[in-house]
């Protein structure tokens, strides 16, 4: 099981997916942390060592220590559907070697992902 902190940005259908499969998570569309500023988002994250996902390239450049768990963020055209980023997590996370994610963020693309190592 993971724990996740998915940004607001983030489907609420990948939030009912990890959920669907035991994971533990947190959404911040959700009260209290709507409108939250990022770095309160990324202490949160790190605090409770949480993956934190997000589509915000800004989000994820915060030089705070400490990082959250991992990264994953969300790349491709604003025009992705709720179903195609869906669809677009769910190729990554069924493919992904679950245990190497720790320490890294992960861009995921429509048709693939790279791993960078956190640098904060």
């Amino acid at each position: 099981m993971f724990r996740f902190f998915l940004d607001e940005n983030v489907p609420r259908r990948i939030a009912d997916r990890l959920r669907s499969e035991g994971h533990d998570v947190v959404e911040v569309g959700a009260q209290p942390f709507r409108g939250s500023p990022d770095d309160y988002l990324w202490r949160r994250a790190a605090a409770e060592q949480r993956i934190f996902v997000t589509r915000d390239i800004g989000a994820t450049a915060l030089p705070i220590r400490p990082a959250p768990l991992a990264i994953i963020l969300l790349r491709g055209p604003e025009t992705l559907t709720a179903i195609h980023l869906d669809t677009m997590f769910a190729a990554f996370w069924d493919c992904v070697e679950r245990e190497q994610l720790a320490g890294h963020l992960v861009s995921v693309r429509p048709g693939g992902y790279r791993m960078h190592r956190i640098r904060v």
